[in-house]
């Protein structure tokens, strides 16, 4: 029999599909603690350190993570453990948070929220319009897809995407390219949405030079890893007033120093790596994970192929296909 420890505290509900998942040929362990040691277990469901795998990779046959993100886990991982991630499931919750910055910095809610701690009512500022904007999406996956069809529609906007494979059009984009063509792109944008991996090829992608490169008066958020993007350029950038605004879920160090002058920016929105759900809520977010988490459990115990394989070598997980 095989056995499964679980470092995720789901609900009674999310645990009775696992266990529905696992029959009589797994038994399941569920963690008080999400750092709990995982030797002795041949599955583990949660995200433990890459040192913590690689020393039980003698009996330790796969890892579920919770995460969508694997760039924690580089090409040092075991071989002989099977890697899958939880891609695909957070594309509402991480969406809706990068248009409430994006609508955040056009309604200038930073500054009004400074005058707000200071009982001051002072309409100094003039909001601008989404509407008719030209945006362009770094990664038309899950979180990609899901800007783009909170933009698309209510906000007649003309979205644009980059992605590894443009020959399918996702919907609710306009037109799809490889990143060889951002250069090109940056200029035409009024509003840069970054939901791209870390890789060796997005590290440091949003140099100086390519934020020079947007359009005068563009917004930039950043909902995918913060070493996408030179965060001293963009100060320059929203300082000398190249670029409208920034909205930022993850920096690069994480989290930014105190003394960083983002900090400060009226026109900069900051928080704390929070886009995507957390398990205390017990949404339908986790619902989803949980459901991604069974069907994977069922299929390894019957030997099919799993949802959302690793790639560790080019850090990005490939879906199965029809799903």
């Amino acid at each position: 029999m095989q056995k499964l420890l679980c470092l995720v505290p789901f609900s009674p509900e999310d645990r009775a599909r696992l266990e529905a998942a696992a029959g009589d040929a797994c038994q399941i362990t569920w963690a008080s603690d999400f750092r709990a040691e995982i030797d002795g277990y041949d599955l583990v469901i949660g995200n433990p350190s890459q040192q913590k795998i690689a020393a039980c990779a003698g009996r330790l046959q796969w890892v579920q993570l919770v995460s969508s993100g694997t760039d924690r886990y580089d090409g040092a991982f075991p071989p002989s453990v099977t890697l899958t991630c939880a891609t695909g499931v957070f594309g509402r919750s991480i969406s809706q948070h990068a248009l409430a910055m994006l609508l955040g910095l056009y309604g200038h809610f930073p500054a009004y929220g400074r005058l707000q701690s200071r009982n001051l009512w002072q309409p100094d500022f003039h909001g601008r319009s989404l509407y008719g904007s030209s945006v362009l999406i770094l990664g038309a996956g899950d979180i990609g897809a899901g800007v783009a069809r909170l933009l698309k529609v209510p906000f007649a906007c003309r979205v644009t995407g980059i992605k590894r494979d443009p020959s399918r059009i996702p919907e609710n984009f306009d037109a799809l390219y490889t990143l060889e063509a951002l250069d090109s792109l940056l200029p035409e944008t009024d509003v840069l949405v970054c939901a791209l991996p870390a890789t060796a090829a997005t590290r440091g992608l949003l140099d100086r030079r390519r934020l020079g490169l947007l359009r005068p008066g563009a917004t930039v958020i950043n909902v995918g890893r913060g070493n996408l993007l030179d965060h001293e350029a963009l100060a320059d950038a929203l300082d000398s007033g190249a670029l409208f605004g920034a909205g930022l879920d993850v920096t690069d160090p994480e989290p930014l120093p105190p003394d960083h002058r983002l900090w400060a920016m009226d026109n900069v929105i900051i928080t704390p790596h929070v886009s995507g759900p957390s398990f205390t809520e017990q949404g339908y977010m986790c619902r989803a994970i949980a459901d991604l988490c069974a069907e994977n459990l069922r299929r390894f115990l019957a030997g099919e192929r799993l949802v959302n394989l690793v790639d560790i070598k080019h850090g990005y997980a490939a879906k199965t296909p029809g799903l």
